[in-house]
């Protein structure tokens, strides 16, 4: 039982981090990046290229930073800025999605990788159930990030300038605030973070590149059952799914743990269409 809610609680937590990051620019720009997940892939895939040439973990680490940050700003600036308030963000961001996976199919090939975890592979035992240390490591990035996101977001300047770029973008611009520029660094954080978590989440669940698409449900999933625009909510949001899925694969089959934590999606958003902790205001484009 308790190995069942150990890896659900993992689990949960690798979409609850899948969830955070696309929240980064949601919360800041109105729009749900379909690509960033993308970034995760390519990122695994360097991590292994970089490993194999015998690079450590903090070179991999800051390579992968730059490099999702580089992507993440220049997705900002050349693709949706010019075509901002033309209802055609989603598509575009659809477009770079295929894109990225179409280069990491060319470049490395359509062969599954493993990648090693750099804190280790022993065993664990906790409360009589077991897991990996990279699980731990999820579930702790998972609840830290959350903390620390719905923190900056209320309490910091940053978190402020965006609040106020979101509610009255023309407002805002009037009394001095970037607002370009604060998008920019939203989708720059959130690309640099997103190609950076790949070193733990490449462990987790191996390296392949249909990996981007699961990642992506199941993180809007847990965006929408915990409330889109709240990270708190898609903390819990991905743990519930995690959990729901690991119970239902113990007790049931593979088939209804695949089903089920869509079911609760759809009763979640019949009952309240922003999820429980949903913000209102935000919209998905």
């Amino acid at each position: 039982m308790m190995t069942t809610i150990l890896s659900g609680l993992s689990d949960g937590a690798l979409y609850a981090v899948v969830g955070l990051l696309l929240t980064i620019p949601l919360v800041r720009t109105g729009d749900f990046n379909f690509a960033q997940p993308a970034y995760i892939v390519l990122g695994e895939y360097l991590l292994v290229s970089l490993d194999n040439h015998h690079w450590s973990i903090i070179p991999i680490l800051i390579v992968l930073l730059a490099l999702g940050g580089v992507l993440g700003g220049a997705q900002e600036v050349v693709l949706l800025r010019p075509t901002r308030g033309r209802d055609t963000a989603l598509v575009t961001m659809l477009g770079l999605f295929i894109a990225i996976q179409g280069f990491v199919l060319a470049w490395w090939g359509p062969n599954p990788e493993s990648a090693s975890f750099f804190g280790g592979s022993s065993t664990i035992h906790i409360l009589g159930g077991v897991l990996q240390p990279v699980d731990l490591w999820l579930i702790g990035i998972a609840v830290v990030a959350a903390a620390v996101l719905h923190y900056a977001v209320r309490r910091t300047r940053w978190g402020v300038l965006g609040r106020a770029s979101m509610t009255d973008e023309v407002g805002a611009g009037l009394r001095g605030v970037n607002v370009p520029r604060l998008r920019t660094a939203a989708f720059v954080l959130a690309g640099a973070l997103s190609a950076a978590v790949a070193v733990f989440i490449a462990p987790a669940t191996g390296i392949n590149s249909d990996n981007a698409l699961t990642l992506v449900v199941f993180a809007f999933a847990a965006m929408a059952i915990g409330g889109t625009g709240s990270f708190g909510g898609t903390l819990l949001g991905g743990l519930a799914i995690g959990l729901v899925y690991s119970f239902a694969e113990r007790y049931l089959t593979a088939d209804w743990a695949q089903i089920l934590p869509f079911v609760i999606l759809c009763i979640v958003l019949v009952i309240r269409p922003t999820g429980i902790f949903g913000v209102r205001r935000l919209r998905l484009v």
